[in-house]
């Protein structure tokens, strides 16, 4: 018994030895460009439709800051660098349907240009078009459609801030 512990952490420990030897790291889990410490994220643009949604993109990109690296989140004044997105898009499309035509499952699509900007206004780093989906049910009636609705949207900004942070926080 105590033989097979003894080779399954040397298993583990060379695996730990190797990923780190090849350069794997986690997604997002690089460091800011530029060298930049601190960042602002500033509220959101809105060009969609949906009105409001950019108070709750913005708040689960402030969540996804403080989640992975809480002391680069700063106040506007003592920000080195300003988080600038603008939703692009918020559409909603079909993508399931019975034989007779009925919708059973639409997916919201989002789009959103991001830039991380200096002091000075000057672009440090940028990614246009992101993309986010997120699928819901269509419900027996207008209500339970919207709850699904609401619920998947909810789910897509979260998967948005996500999908922003670990593009800003790549190392190449």
């Amino acid at each position: 018994m105590r033989r097979d512990h003894i080779v399954l952490t040397i298993v583990v420990g060379s695996c730990l030895l190797l990923s780190v030897a090849c350069g794997y790291n986690f997604a997002g889990g690089g460091s800011l460009p530029a060298g930049v410490q601190t960042v602002f994220v500033e509220l959101f643009e809105n060009r969609s439709n949906e009105i409001g949604i950019e108070n709750s993109f913005t708040n689960d990109m402030v969540n996804q800051i403080l989640l992975n690296r809480k002391q680069a989140l700063a106040t506007r004044d003592q920000a080195e660098s300003i988080l600038r997105c603008t939703i692009v898009s918020l559409s909603s499309n079909t993508i399931s349907q019975t034989s007779t035509g009925r919708t059973t499952e639409r997916r919201l699509v989002v789009v959103v240009d991001a830039e991380l900007v200096d002091r000075q206004g000057g672009v440090i780093w940028s990614a246009g078009k992101i993309r986010s989906y997120e699928p819901f049910d269509v419900g027996a009636d207008e209500a339970e459609t919207e709850q699904n609705r609401r619920t998947a949207l909810q789910e897509l900004s979260e998967r948005l801030a996500e999908s922003v942070y670990n593009r800003l926080t790549e190392d190449f």
